[in-house]
């Protein structure tokens, strides 16, 4: 990089200010498919506009994402461990691969997004909605989706033991061949869903 940290690398964009650790203030320049950055280790970014975003493999643990847009924004295999997404807007987002372990992601718009292979073990994902998402191959292990809205969801070949979805509205979505048997379903609405090959606490198999 040349210019400094707060050169702007090329023409017009959005300037999204972020707080690194200590205050040490950093400067992203973005314009319609491309973001310029340095490091995001532990960044506070509660409230930015990140719409479209090239995050691929951006370091963001930790990070404060607290109302972010990150909707249609592409964050494949970031790492976004202990990451606080609380009301953040992701709709669209491609996060095929992405690390959100232990991360909050209360009420937090995630509808439409690709999570296919995602890590989100221990996750907490309480009234998250993540209507029509992808979710093929994910880690949900220990992950809490308490009330959350997964309707249409594809949760095919998950990893779910001792996730709790109590109360989730799993209505239409695909659970074909999960193994249930350590999951918590309390309250959770499974209307229309796609069961086949399904076991469920008690050993049953559908």
């Amino acid at each position: 990089m040349t210019g400094g940290l707060g050169a702007r690398p090329w023409g017009p964009g959005k300037e999204v200010t972020m707080v690194i650790r200590d205050r040490i203030r950093m400067v992203l320049w973005t314009d319609e498919h491309r973001t310029f950055r340095e490091s995001l280790e532990a960044a506070t970014a509660a409230g930015a506009s990140l719409t479209g975003a090239d995050l691929d493999g951006a370091a963001l643990q930790g990070a404060n994402l607290r109302g972010a847009s990150l909707e249609e924004a592409s964050l494949r295999g970031a790492d976004l461990r202990g990451a606080i997404l609380e009301w953040a807007f992701l709709r669209g987002a491609d996060l095929r691969g992405v690390v959100l372990r232990s991360s909050t992601l209360w009420d937090a718009a995630l509808d439409g997004i690709d999570l296919r292979s995602a890590d989100l073990r221990w996750a907490d994902g309480r009234d998250i909605s993540l209507q029509g998402a992808l979710l093929m191959l994910a880690d949900l292990r220990g992950c809490s989706l308490r009330r959350a809205n997964l309707r249409e969801a594809r949760l095919r070949g998950c990893r779910l033991e001792v996730a709790d979805l109590d109360g989730a509205d799993l209505r239409g979505a695909d659970l074909r061949g999960l193994d249930l048997q350590m999951v918590r379903l309390r309250g959770a609405d499974l209307r229309g869903a796609m069961v086949e090959g399904v076991i469920l606490p008690g050993g049953l198999r559908l």
